[in-house]
């Protein structure tokens, strides 16, 4: 979904040269997306998007086009939203751990690393985690390292929702 919505902003009539490239490394989720562009997105629109198998943290730096002037990192999580909805009685799942948590916040970081290597503008960061562990405390780390210089987002350009923007 999150995908689909960048496309329907970035491939609008006022961004006719734009181009969309999405790379993921997991085969349910890249038939998935493959699904949603056909069903979802005009033919027209479409011939702009390239769908990549692979690991984004290591070939976003080789992928066609880049760099890029926006990336959303829909990264791989732990899923807390949808183990909260399947604990309501929707279906059994296993618990949550901290241990998976911290595992899937090191390779958040490597994608959001990636990330901003590869972007001279946006870089949309998303999980579905609720987890400080998967959300703020990857983007502390990554800012902490000090590999690009951002800056907040000021409020009032995206409503209630503060963010950072790359300087």
């Amino acid at each position: 979904g999150k995908f689909l919505v960048m496309a329907g902003v970035f491939l609008s009539d006022s961004v006719p040269a734009t181009k969309l490239v999405a790379i993921e490394n997991d085969a349910f989720r890249l038939s998935r997306l493959k699904q949603n562009l056909r069903l979802y997105l005009p033919k027209f629109l479409s011939k702009r998007v390239v769908v990549l198998r692979g690991d984004a943290s290591r070939i976003l730096g080789r992928a066609p086009d880049g760099p890029f002037d926006a990336i959303l990192v829909d990264a791989p999580c732990s899923s807390e939203r949808e183990r909260l909805l399947r604990g309501l009685g929707r279906q059994k799942d296993e618990p949550w751990r901290e241990e998976k948590a911290k595992a899937n916040s090191r390779r958040q970081v490597s994608l959001l690393r990636s990330a901003l290597e590869n972007a001279i503008g946006t870089v949309v960061y998303a999980t579905c985690a609720l987890s400080h562990i998967e959300n703020d405390a990857v983007v502390q780390e990554v800012l902490d390292l000090g590999q690009r210089r951002v800056s907040r987002i000021a409020t009032d350009r995206i409503g209630n929702i503060s963010g950072l923007e790359i300087e």
